[in-house]
């Protein structure tokens, strides 16, 4: 069941300051952050149902590699 993402305004602007943290530590974090997090949003995008819901369509998705505790990704619904 693949799906649409719809990305919030903030999105843009926190990738902007993670990348910006990282950069400042290690250049290579800020890359393993990026590869993880773009095999996650292809991951969900396939299977949006296999990620823990918290709120309506709020699903909770864990970064192994990451420093960051998490990202939450809202799902529209198909209709």
């Amino acid at each position: 069941m693949a799906i649409k993402l719809i990305y919030g305004h903030f999105v843009k602007y926190d990738l902007k300051e993670i990348n910006e943290w990282y950069r400042k530590i290690d250049e290579k974090l800020w890359d393993k952050f990026r590869k993880e997090f773009r095999l996650k949003i292809n991951f969900i995008k396939e299977n949006p149902l296999l990620f823990e819901l918290k709120y309506d369509d709020v699903r909770i998705v864990f970064l192994k590699k990451s420093l960051m505790e998490f990202i939450i990704l809202m799902m529209n619904r198909e209709t």
